[in-house]
């Protein structure tokens, strides 16, 4: 891909909301192969993967939502343990629904800071002066 052509120092990674209702089978395992292609193509770069952000939607079962987080943290680990750069925030945890969604499924103002605030928190010890 174009975007990792300027060698990254830090890819953020939140992807699979917009699967969960339309292609919710699988979406681990896109997300695994994903992982690994950013990998082999940014090796130098700290990649820092999330889970996704709850869903106030009936068509956007937070079931599956819940499921697929709980398989990222193992995802992410496994790839840290083989020496990869690689840490997992949890963007599900502590966001509300009531007051930081637009539209039941993506982040409002209020919650792209949430999530800004929690990516910074996590990266800024690997940020350097």
């Amino acid at each position: 891909s174009p975007a990792l052509d300027d060698d990254p120092h830090i890819i953020l990674l939140h992807i699979g909301t917009n699967d969960v209702s339309k292609a919710p089978s699988d979406m681990e395992v896109r997300l695994e192969r994903l992982i690994d292609l950013i990998l082999e193509e940014a090796p130098d770069a700290l990649l820092v993967v999330a889970s996704l952000v709850p869903s106030d939607r009936s068509s956007y079962p937070d079931a599956v939502i819940v499921d697929y987080n709980a398989k990222i943290p193992a995802m992410v680990r496994a790839r840290a343990d083989m020496g990869f750069k690689i840490i997992f925030v949890d963007q599900y945890e502590g966001f509300v629904k009531s007051t930081e969604l637009a539209d039941g499924l993506h982040p409002n103002e209020a919650g792209y800071a949430r999530m800004a605030d929690k990516w910074f928190n996590t990266v800024k010890v690997y940020l350097h002066e």
